[in-house]
C-alpha cells in the first residue's frame, strides 16, 4: 500500500479561521486567513462569529447547522460576499466530520459562485479544498486540475496557500511515479514554508519528501527527511505528528525493520483510535503487515479485520461519481489482500473454517460495491442536469479527437473530471443495505450456496503479488486454497492465449498444465459439478476457461476440453447471484452491424459543397484533418442480417442498423423498446494512453466523424435489456484494475441494466464470426419455451456445436474467444 497518501497535506481552507479542530485519518488540515472585507448586517455577523468559533474548537458537528443558518440569512439579504463564505466554510466543516458528499456539494457551489463574483482569492481557497478533497479520493485527475485551476491564478490570489499547493502537486507526482518532478517539487515547499515562518508547513513537505525518496528507493536520504519533519512536530507539538510515525513505520518495513515499524505503529494507532474510524484504518492496516511479516498471525488478522470495518464506514462516504468509486476501490485492494494472506496462513496453520468463510466474504466485499453501487443508482439520469449530457457529449468529441490525433492534449482529462463533479454534486446516496459493517462471512457463505443449486460449484479468485487464492463452494462445502502469484498466472496464462491463438498444437499441453495448476488441488465433488461459476480476478480474467484441457494427459483419446463437461457462467462477483432473477424484456432483437467507416464507402451521403468547410470541398480532399477512418466490416452486415432472419422466423420483432443507421440516436431509441437482445458487429476502439474502458466505433456521419460510443456513455443508459453481444476486435480486453473488477463495456452494459454481455477476449474474424451467434439465438427460442434460459448455458451449447462440427470451425482459436459476463 502507497502510505505516503496516509500523510498527505490536505489544504483546508476555513475562512477567517487561525485554526482548525482535531486532525483527520491522513489529513493535515490547516485554514488559512482570508479578510472580509464589507461589514454585513448584525446578523450575518453574529451567525458568522458563532459558526467560527465552533469550527475553532473542533465543534464541527454544531458548526454546521449554524452556517446553514448564516448562508440562508446571508442569501435572504443579498449579501453575496458572505453567501460564498458561509458556503466554503460549510463545505470544510462537513469535511473536518469525513462527510465528502456534502463537502464536494458546498465547494462546488461556491466555487460558481466565486466565479461570477470574479473572487480569485475565494477561488483559489475553495480550489485548494477540492484539489485536497479529489486527492483524498486517490482521484489524481480530478486533484491536479483543480491545483492546476489555483495555480494559475495572479499570484497575489494564491500566494499565502503555495506551499501547501507545491506538497499537494509533489504528491500527486508521487502517484504518478515522477519521483524527480515530487522532490524538487516538496524541496521548493520547504524553501517557500521557511520564507513565510510557517513550520507545520515545512514539516509537512519534509514528511512528503521522505516519502518520495522512500518510494524511489533513496532509504538513507528517506530518513533523514522523516527524521526531520518529525523533529519540527515534537518541538512544535503539532498534533500532526501520527502521521509521522506512519511515514517511520513505513520507511522501517522497507528496511525490513518490522519489530521498529510496529513500535512506531502502536504510537499512530494510539493517537489516531479518538478521531474515529477514517483515522484509524491505515495505521491499523500498517500494523497488521508488520505483524504479518513477524508472523504474528493471530494479531495480524485482529488489526487487518479491524481495519476492514473501519474501511467500510470511510468508504459510506466516498463521493458518489462512479471515477471516484472506482479509484477508491483500487486503493483498497491492498487491504483486503493483506487480510486474505492472513486468513490463509492462520487456514492453513489451524484448519478453523471461520478463516476461510471471513475471507471468502472480504474478497466479495472489496471487489463487488462498484457494481452494487452502479446498480443501487439506477434513477441517477434523472438527477443529473442537462450540462451533464452536453459536458458528456464534448467527452465523446474529445475522446474521438485523442483517438485520431494520438496522444492526450488534457482535454479528455478535464472533461472526465467535470462529469465526475456534476455526478458527486447530485449526491446520490449509498443505500444502507450496502453499508455491512460485519467482515464475517458465514451469512454469504450460507446464501451462495442456496443460490448454486446441486449442480453448481462457485469458484472465486483472489490475485496478488505473494499468494493467490481460491474459494470453492459447493451446496455442501467450502475449500480455501492457495495458488501461484499474480505475475506467474499471468506469465502462464499469457503463453496459453497465444498458442491458442496460433492454432499450435502446444496449446493442449499448456492448457492441461494451467488446468493442474489451477484446478488440480480441488476435490472430485467439486471439480465434477456440471455448472461451474467462475468469479475471476486480475489475470484470469485474460484465460478461456472453456478452452483449458482436463484430463490426466493432454491428448485428445485421454482428455476432453472443460467446455465438454461443464457450463461455464462468469458473474462479477457473489452479488451477481443474489440480485432478484429478471426477464422483464421485450421479446425483440435489435442488430447494429456493418456501419459506414470511411469516406470511400458509397453509401455515405455527401454534404451539399456550400455546407462544407472550404478546406476539404465535400471531402474530397485526402488531407481532411483529424478524420477518423477505418476498413469496412462486410461480414458484419451478413452477421446481423443473419441473426434478424431467426428472430422473424420464430414471429418475434426485429430491428436491423446498418450504414448511416448505426448511430447512437437510433441505437438509443432502439434500446427504448427493452429488447431482449441487442448484437453489435463493429470495430472496437482502446484509447493508447488507457483513460477509458474501450468504445465502440459507429457510422461515420457527413460533415463529422465516426460516432464514439463510450464506456462512460453507456453506463448511464439506464436500460431494460436481456443479452448485449459485442462481437468485435477484442471487445472484452479492457483495464482490468485490481479490486474494481470487470471494467470497460461489460462493466458498462451491466450497469446500464443488462442482464448478460457477450464479448471476445481476442479479435474475431470479420469472415468467420457469426456462426456461433446463429447457434446461440436458435438454441435460444428452443429453451425459451420451457423457462427463463441463461445466455451463459445457451453460449455453451453453441461453441459445444462448433467444436463438434469438426474442421476449422472445431479450432478453439474461433470458438474459445467468446465468453459471457451474467448475473442472476
Amino acid at each position: 500500500m502507497n502510505l505516503n497518501r496516509s500523510a498527505s497535506v490536505l489544504l483546508l481552507v476555513l475562512v477567517l479561521l487561525p485554526a482548525v479542530g482535531p486532525v483527520r485519518r491522513r489529513a493535515d488540515r490547516r485554514s488559512a486567513v482570508s479578510q472580509v472585507g464589507s461589514p454585513a448586517a448584525p446578523e450575518v455577523l453574529r451567525l458568522w462569529h458563532e459558526a467560527n468559533n465552533l469550527s475553532r474548537v473542533g465543534k464541527y458537528l454544531a458548526a454546521i447547522p449554524v452556517y446553514e443558518r448564516g448562508y440562508g440569512e446571508a442569501r435572504r439579504r443579498q449579501d453575496a460576499r458572505y453567501v460564498l463564505r458561509f458556503l466554503n466554510n460549510l463545505g470544510s466543516a462537513n469535511y473536518q466530520l469525513l462527510r465528502y458528499r456534502d463537502a464536494v456539494k458546498a465547494y462546488l457551489q461556491a466555487r460558481a459562485l466565486a466565479t461570477s463574483q470574479g473572487d480569485r482569492e475565494m477561488l483559489a481557497a475553495i480550489g485548494s479544498n477540492l484539489s485536497s478533497l479529489y486527492f483524498e479520493m486517490g482521484e489524481m485527475d480530478a486533484a491536479a486540475e483543480s491545483a492546476k485551476r489555483v495555480l494559475e491564478l495572479p499570484a497575489g490570489a494564491s500566494a499565502k496557500y503555495r506551499p501547501k499547493l507545491l506538497i499537494q502537486s509533489a504528491l500527486i507526482e508521487m502517484e504518478q511515479k515522477n519521483w524527480d518532478r515530487a522532490t524538487a517539487l516538496t524541496r521548493e515547499a520547504i524553501e517557500v514554508s521557511r520564507a513565510q515562518h510557517d513550520t507545520a508547513a515545512e514539516a509537512q513537505a519534509w514528511n512528503e519528501l521522505g516519502n518520495a525518496l522512500r518510494l524511489w528507493k533513496r532509504l538513507p536520504a528517506s530518513e533523514e527527511a522523516l527524521l526531520e519533519s518529525f523533529r519540527l512536530r515534537k518541538l512544535t507539538h503539532d498534533e500532526r505528528l501520527h502521521f509521522s510515525y506512519e511515514s517511520l513505520a513505513e520507511l522501517r518495513l522497507r528496511q525490513n525493520d518490522p519489530v521498529s515499524a510496529l513500535a512506531f505503529l502502536n504510537r499512530a494507532v494510539e493517537s489516531a483510535a479518538p478521531l474515529g474510524p477514517a483515522a484509524v484504518w491505515r495505521p491499523l492496516y500498517g500494523r497488521g503487515r508488520a505483524k504479518l511479516a513477524l508472523s504474528r498471525l493471530p494479531d495480524a488478522y485482529s488489526d487487518l479485520a479491524a481495519s476492514i470495518r473501519n474501511l467500510k464506514d470511510w468508504r459510506a462516504e466516498v463521493l458518489p461519481a462512479d471515477a471516484f468509486r472506482v479509484s477508491t476501490e483500487v486503493e483498497m485492494h491492498e487491504v483486503y489482500s493483506a487480510f486474505i494472506e492472513a486468513a490463509g496462513r492462520l487456514y492453513r496453520q489451524t484448519g478453523q473454517m471461520r478463516y476461510a468463510e471471513d475471507s471468502f466474504a472480504a474478497a466479495e466485499d472489496g471487489r463487488m460495491a462498484s457494481l452494487r453501487m452502479l446498480w443501487a443508482t439506477s434513477d441517477l439520469p434523472k438527477q443529473l442536469p442537462q450540462e451533464y449530457w452536453l459536458t458528456l457529449s464534448d467527452l465523446q468529441k474529445a475522446e474521438a479527437a485523442q483517438l485520431s490525433a494520438g496522444p492526450e492534449d488534457g482535454a479528455v482529462r478535464r472533461l472526465r473530471v467535470k462529469l465526475a463533479e456534476m455526478e458527486a454534486a447530485t449526491g446520490l446516496e449509498l443505500p444502507a443495505a450496502l453499508v455491512d459493517r460485519d467482515p464475517g462471512g458465514r451469512r454469504l457463505l450460507e446464501i451462495t450456496r442456496e443460490s448454486l443449486g446441486p449442480d453448481g460449484v462457485f469458484l472465486g479468485f483472489h490475485t496478488s503479488e505473494a499468494e493467490s487464492w481460491l474459494w470453492v463452494v459447493t451446496g455442501k462445502g467450502l475449500e480455501f486454497l492457495a495458488l501461484p502469484p499474480a505475475d506467474d498466472l499471468k506469465k502462464d496464462i499469457g503463453d496459453f492465449v497465444q498458442a491458442l491463438r496460433q492454432s499450435s498444437p502446444e496449446a493442449r499441453v499448456l492448457g492441461q498444465q494451467l488446468y493442474q495448476r489451477l484446478f488440480g488441488q480441488i476435490s472430485p465433488s467439486g471439480l465434477n459439478r456440471p455448472t461451474w461459476v467462475i468469479d475471476p480476478d486480475g489475470p484470469l480474467f485474460e484465460l478461456p476457461f472453456g478452452a483449458l484441457v482436463e484430463g490426466a494427459a493432454p491428448e485428445p483419446g485421454a482428455s476432453h476440453y472443460v467446455i465438454e463437461r461443464h457450463a461455464i457462467r462468469i458473474v462479477p462477483g457473489v452479488s451477481a447471484l443474489l440480485r432478484p432473477p429478471r426477464s422483464d424484456w421485450n421479446e425483440m432483437f435489435v442488430g447494429v452491424g456493418d456501419p459506414i467507416y470511411n469516406r470511400a464507402d458509397p453509401r455515405l451521403v455527401r454534404p451539399k459543397p456550400s455546407a462544407v468547410s472550404s478546406t476539404v470541398e465535400a471531402w474530397g480532399a485526402d488531407s481532411a484533418p483529424g478524420v477518423m477512418e477505418f476498413p469496412r466490416l462486410f461480414g458484419s452486415a451478413r452477421e446481423v442480417d443473419s441473426c434478424a432472419k431467426i428472430w422473424q422466423s420464430k414471429g418475434a420483432q426485429s430491428m436491423v442498423l446498418k450504414g448511416a443507421a448505426a448511430n447512437k440516436q437510433e441505437l438509443a431509441q432502439a434500446l427504448r423498446n427493452r429488447p431482449s437482445v441487442v448484437h453489435v458487429a463493429a470495430h472496437m476502439l482502446f484509447p493508447p494512453q488507457e483513460t477509458g474502458g474501450g468504445m465502440i466505433a459507429l457510422s461515420l456521419q457527413a460533415g463529422s466523424q465516426v460516432e464514439l460510443l463510450s464506456d462512460t456513455e453507456t453506463a448511464g443508459m439506464r436500460a431494460k435489456l436481456g443479452l448485449v453481444v459485442l462481437n468485435g476486435c477484442s471487445s472484452g480486453q479492457a483495464a482490468v484494475l485490481p479490486g474494481a473488477g470487470l471494467m470497460g463495456m461489460s462493466r458498462a452494459w451491466l450497469a446500464a441494466g443488462a442482464h448478460a454481455v457477450i464479448l471476445t477476449r481476442w479479435p474475431t474474424s470479420d469472415q468467420d464470426s457469426g456462426g456461433v451467434f446463429l447457434s446461440l439465438y436458435r438454441l435460444y427460442f428452443l429453451h425459451r419455451a420451457y423457462g427463463p434460459v441463461s445466455f451463459g448455458v445457451l453460449l455453451r451449447e453453441a461453441q459445444l456445436e462448433e467444436l463438434h462440427a469438426g474442421g476449422a470451425r472445431a479450432d478453439p482459436a474461433r470458438w474459445a474467444s467468446y465468453f459471457c459476463v451474467e448475473t442472476n
